[in-house]
């Protein structure tokens, strides 16, 4: 029986929470293209970003930073709309709608090289598409600009809504989870940090103490020697005592 616990680092919540959004959004248009507009084609696309999306989270319960495990989703995505360009509309349909979210959640989710590659790859992706659609605007079919417009645009509209708010509510959880764990570490680092600087205190009065003979007056030192006072008090101490009587010996021994 598969068991799901929710990972409690952040990279791996984002992780989680992206697969989630991928598979949601694929879900929604799998249906859609499939009961409200019989377009076969757009759901087995759907139906492969989910698949990918679910193999990569599969995978990535089984690694400490899956940072590559969503590069591979998002550019198995990426180049599915990259040849999806043509036969939507190309800049006129709903691929565009498409690649927004990929850039948003690659910029968010991601950090360092994977983003940067990831990033890279995609604006390569859009570039490589826009630039084929300049120079050979034959090959764009108009299927998106037909009756059924209204319903493309509406699934890549309701797709791109469930995909930003699951990883938006996502990041917002794992952000204020991951603030109220700093704060509680810094509560104990400074509960520890007071206990530590009343444990010196006491230390300290410990290590003021001294040692003194009960007969002769002698002192010992950390290295259990025993010393006379006057000595003790000028080599250890730096401090030279000064001779006087007091006013009861001075009236009992003069």
């Amino acid at each position: 029986m598969l068991k799901f616990t929710f990972p409690d680092t952040f990279e791996k919540r984002l992780f989680v929470v992206s697969c989630a959004a991928i598979i949601m959004a694929a879900i929604t248009s799998i249906l859609l293209n499939l009961m409200v507009v019989p377009r076969p084609q757009n759901a087995i696309a759907a139906g492969v970003v989910g698949a990918a999306a679910g193999i990569a989270w599969w995978r990535g319960r089984k690694v400490e930073r899956p940072e590559w495990l969503i590069v591979f989703v998002v550019l198995v995505v990426g180049s599915i709309l990259g040849f999806m360009w043509f036969s939507n509309a190309g800049v006129r349909g709903t691929v565009p709608f498409w690649m927004t979210p990929l850039f948003i959640g690659a910029a968010v989710v991601l950090k360092g090289l994977p983003r940067t590659f990831t990033l890279c790859a995609l604006s390569a992706i859009l570039v490589t598409d826009l630039t084929l659609e300049w120079f050979f605007p034959e090959w764009v079919t108009d299927s998106a600009m037909n009756a059924n417009s209204f319903v493309d645009m509406g699934v890549a509209l309701i797709a791109n809504l469930v995909f930003s708010v699951v990883v938006g509510l996502g990041v917002a959880n794992t952000w204020h989870a991951e603030r109220e764990r700093v704060e509680t570490l810094t509560e104990q680092n400074v509960r520890s940090a007071l206990e530590l600087e009343a444990s010196q205190r006491e230390a300290d009065q410990l290590r003021d103490m001294l040692p003194i003979c009960a007969h002769c007056k002698n002192i010992r030192d950390p290295e259990g020697v025993w010393h006379p006072l006057e000595i003790y008090m000028r080599e250890k101490r730096h401090t030279d005592l000064s001779h006087g009587i007091c006013p009861k010996c001075l009236k009992e021994h003069y």
